[in-house]
């Protein structure tokens, strides 16, 4: 019968099993101090998975390993460990393969762990599941339908040196201050319990009290005995860790959020400030609502299962049944031309404070296009006047192109809008800015209002700005040809879109990517979804133009007149400018750590200023060692009428593709 041979390479061992069906039929272990050069180790490796599959009676199929530290998977090396220094550069799968004469995979540790959880777990198969390992640092892991998040330099996920908004500057191993392992791992542990420990015996009036404990096993059992100091390290150690799962939850939005590795097994003390925390800093309950935070079943065994699984995740891959949504994972194209040529799309374009509509080739050129500003009072606006406004538009656009477009050749219409759009992008979910929206069926309604408009009906397809602005940079923008990057949409609010693998990634529900509502400042003003300190209380077109006229006295219209007049240098708002390139710099600094982009674009008109507060923005973004990642300002043109477009031609070809699959 067929196994799969695991290796798992520790800091002092090397483990290896042979795995069937998600289980464990036999495993042993060998002392890597034993070993000087690679080429012994492995022969060793291969030499005890074949005595153990000749004891099984067993057939090795594939042979997976996880490693701890940097990992080329695709040329099956380990670029650095720090636990085996003669194995980095290595081509490690190459020569196991050659040695058991089966197919070899190679993953770090971390997403081989998300790997693990996803196919053996007994989590149902969700679309995303997250991987927190807690040990000695902090890793992390993600799948998405299937696919386990690598990044374009297979550093993805690195939640462990993300920075955890004020929760204190304690230095980290890594030589940076504020990092949640500084917090979470095990030294980080240690120090707070010593640190608690030492504030109780100063309010009792004692002096040089000797902790009780030696390491993180011990002090968990002396909270399960009632210790205080114990009990509070690990509340204090939950919610600066529900704070990081919080940040996790709004970027990926998961089905699933598993702990793993040695701390996780203290789940029971730390879930009360987990939880408190998630609940205090998810930015929406419907995000907050589907994620389910619960420890590993299988920590023990998740490194040899883990390798296991990039055997099993290869042969599904191949047989193209990954995750159960194959249209979703396919590298699908939709660069060039439309199949008609005469076919135009139609856009609407809504804002908080401006509404307008398009018509556009399927190349990008823009044939009409209309916009209209709006009153303050627009947020509280019946419904009903809101799909008026939406009519006013399309027929003001129509007469725009009068001579050069029929109706007849408005095929689609793509409608973007700074609001949340969970699966199936029909209806509308968190809208604070437009609040009249939220609930509301929108692409329903749309569909039949331009139905009698145009007199005929057109296919309508919804997205959130920040996701359709990252279909336009990739159709049409700065990032043409890569397949892992994150748009910033810097306007009245702050969206984001994020593309993996060539696919725009929305989550589970259809709420990644959302970073607008994070707070960055638990001291600062309220913002219109209720929380306090959001990141677009700092970095908005709102905030601007509030500070622009109490700074200068002027009667600035919008923010795009004082973007203007700062560029032209006619008013000075330097400091502001650093405030927004600070916040903007940390928050980009967190998603490259855990996205692994190829570049990061800056677009919407505040990201025009980014001459100003360019300076302060790169002075924040740490990347891990390894990782290189640009940051652009967009170069569109009307971007909101390209992000229309893209909108459609996204979800048209990925219509097409799901068709062709599903054909019998």
């Amino acid at each position: 019968m067929p196994v799969i041979a695991a290796v798992d390479i520790g800091g002092t061992d090397v483990k290896v099993g042979l795995v069937k069906n998600g289980e464990i039929l036999a495993h042993d272990s060998i002392r890597i101090a034993n070993y000087s050069d690679p080429a012994s180790l492995l022969i060793d490796v291969s030499q005890l998975s074949r005595q153990m599959a000749n004891c099984q009676r067993e057939r090795i199929v594939g042979v997976g390993v996880a490693c701890a530290g940097l990992v080329d998977r695709d040329a099956g090396k380990i670029i650095s460990s720090p636990n085996i220094p003669f194995l980095s550069g290595f081509q490690l799968t190459d020569f196991l393969a050659a040695e058991l004469e089966v197919p070899a995979n190679l993953e770090n540790d971390a997403t081989a762990a998300a790997m693990c959880e996803y196919y053996y777990g007994g989590w149902g198969k969700p679309r995303v599941l997250l991987t927190l390992t807690l040990g000695t640092g902090v890793g992390g892991g993600v799948v998405i339908d299937g696919q386990p998040l690598r990044g374009a330099s297979n550093m993805a996920a690195e939640f462990g040196h993300v920075k955890v908004p004020s929760v204190g500057r304690r230095k980290c191993g890594c030589g940076r201050y504020g990092c949640i392992e500084a917090y979470v791992g095990r030294d980080g542990i240690l120090r707070t319990a010593k640190r608690l420990l030492k504030s109780s015996a100063q309010k009792a009036g004692r002096r040089d009290v000797k902790a009780p404990w030696s390491d993180v096993g011990s002090l968990a059992a002396a909270a399960h005995d009632g210790d205080q100091v114990a009990l509070a390290t690990f509340h204090s150690t939950g919610r600066i860790l529900g704070r990081g799962i919080a940040t996790l939850i709004d970027v990926f939005n998961p089905d699933v959020v598993v702990l793993s590795g040695g701390i996780a097994h203290a789940f029971p003390l730390l879930e009360k400030g987990i939880q408190s925390s998630v609940k205090k800093f998810c930015s929406f309950d419907a995000t907050r609502d589907v994620a389910t935070i619960v420890p590993s079943v299988r920590p023990r065994e998740s490194g040899l299962l883990g390798a296991a699984a990039t055997i099993d995740w290869s042969t599904k891959v191949s047989d193209a049944e990954v995750g159960g949504n194959r249209a979703s994972t396919s590298h699908f194209s939709v660069s060039g031309s439309s199949p008609e040529d005469n076919a135009l799309v139609l856009g609407l374009h809504i804002g908080a404070a401006s509404y307008g509509a398009s018509i556009t080739r399927p190349d990008g050129k823009i044939l009409a296009h209309s916009s209209t500003r709006c009153n303050a009072t627009r947020a509280s606006q019946p419904y009903e006047e809101f799909l008026r406004e939406c009519e006013r538009a399309v027929r003001e656009v129509l007469r725009r192109a009068e001579g050069l477009v029929t109706p007849e050749q408005i095929t689609a219409c793509g409608v973007v809008v700074p609001v949340t759009v969970p699966e199936p992008r029909i209806s509308v979910g968190f809208a604070p800015a437009l609040e009249h929206l939220k609930g509301q069926p929108l692409a329903t309604h749309l569909s039949e209002l331009l139905a009698e408009l145009l007199g005929h009906e057109i296919e309508v397809e919804l997205e959130n700005d920040g996701n359709a602005m990252a279909l336009a940079e990739w159709l049409y923008g700065a990032a043409q040809g890569f397949s892992d990057f994150v748009v910033f949409r810097l306007c009245t609010g702050v969206g984001c879109g994020i593309f993996t693998k060539g696919r725009l990634n929305r989550g589970s529900r259809g709420l990644a990517g959302e970073v607008g509502h994070q707070r960055v400042d638990p001291h600062g003003d309220r913002c219109n979804c209720g929380n306090i300190g959001c990141l677009e209380t700092v970095t908005s077109g709102r905030h601007l133009l509030e500070v622009a006229k109490k700074r200068t006295l002027q009667d600035f219209q919008s923010y795009h007149d004082v973007v203007t007049a700062a560029l032209n240098k006619e008013i000075q708002l330097d400091a502001e400018f650093e405030q927004i390139g600070g916040h903007l710099g940390r928050t980009i600094s967190g998603i490259i750590n855990f996205q692994d982009p190829q570049c990061v674009i800056l677009g919407g008109p505040i990201a025009k200023a980014y001459p100003l507060f360019k300076r302060a923005l790169l002075a924040e973004i740490y990347t891990f060692p390894g990782t290189e990642c640009n940051v652009l300002p967009s170069a569109l043109d009307r971007s909101e009428a390209i992000a229309a477009l893209a909108t459609v031609r996204y979800y048209a070809a990925s219509s097409k593709l799901e068709s062709e699959l599903c054909r019998p």
